[in-house]
């Protein structure tokens, strides 16, 4: 195993003589009697070669720029995987659904930040909002913004951040969701970072079976569905199984259903055994993609 320095260096001096020690280190020969350069010492290299040993030197050494943003890319990274320790901090803070989240209305959500400390404390937030994907991975940025809050002491502030669904509806995955991240940063420069994680709400879908199921006879299923923008649903389609109810999926081209409108579908079932079945319901358009739902039904012999 090679040895440190300072154990080199202990073990040199182990093997000197006291008199050798005492008059401390000695120089090589060649090193003592060096010149500066343009004397009798070796030749200098050449300025080409000089200035790409200083080039290569600079490469290695200095570290690249980081921005705000692969700033908190990394401390997220760390946090998730539990590299930083708890800092204490002089404020907190977190994010909150501003009201019912839903697909085709605007988002609002809210960064509580509270002072933690006897006196006042100013900070920057730098919220930034992503579409993301139910792994996690962020898919489109929404919202990049960078709030001044200045806190009295004890107080709390709830800062609402609003995302207009024009912004975000061609850009929302089929997870309906988004996450929230806020980098704050205090006079002092101490760093707490909030993140929330937010699912969207689908317009509801309602099943109701019109009477009394029973094995082996037909049984009518309404399905309601209700468009909840202020434009057009196009290229509409519903699909419904159910095991012991259907034989196959059941595929059903709908036309598009008007904006702020109601559209209801019947479709029939057979069921093949008793007991308590569970119909699903898949919807899709050009605008509202995997809307679910499913609905408990018995069957009577």
């Amino acid at each position: 195993m090679q040895k440190s320095y300072p154990e080199r260096k202990l073990q040199r001096e182990c093997l000197l003589s006291p008199s050798d020690r005492a008059a401390g280190p000695q120089l090589p020969a060649e090193v003592a009697t060096r010149q500066p350069w343009g004397g009798s010492s070796p030749a200098r290299p050449p300025a080409g070669q000089r200035e790409a040993a200083e080039a290569a030197s600079a490469k290695e050494g200095a570290a690249p720029e980081k921005t705000g943003e692969s700033l908190l890319l990394e401390l997220l990274g760390a946090m998730s995987a539990g590299a930083l320790p708890a800092a204490v901090s002089s404020f907190s803070g977190e994010f909150k659904a501003g009201a019912a989240l839903q697909v085709g209305r605007d988002i609002t959500i809210l960064l509580v930040l509270r002072n933690l400390a006897p006196a006042a404390r100013s900070l920057t937030a730098r919220v930034t909002v992503w579409t993301i994907l139910y792994t996690g991975k962020t898919m489109h940025r929404l919202l990049k913004d960078a709030l001044p809050v200045t806190l009295g002491p004890g107080e709390e502030k709830r800062i609402p951040i609003t995302i207009p669904y024009a912004e975000y509806k061609q850009h929302l995955t089929s997870d309906n969701m988004i996450q929230a991240t806020a980098l704050c940063r205090g006079a002092a420069g101490r760093l707490t970072v909030v993140k929330g994680v937010f699912a969207l709400g689908s317009p509801p879908i309602l099943i109701k079976v019109l009477g009394q199921a029973k094995v082996g006879e037909v049984a009518r299923v309404e399905v309601t569905l209700t468009n909840p923008l202020d434009e057009d649903l196009q290229d509409c389609k519903l699909r419904a199984e159910g095991s012991d109810l259907t034989v196959d999926t059941v595929e059903i081209a709908l036309p598009p259903v008007k904006a702020r409108a109601c559209s209801h579908v019947h479709l029939d079932i057979v069921p093949r055994r008793s007991g308590t079945k569970h119909l699903v319901v898949s919807f899709s358009s050009d605008k509202l993609q995997h809307i679910n739902a499913f609905e408990a039904i018995t069957v009577d012999e």
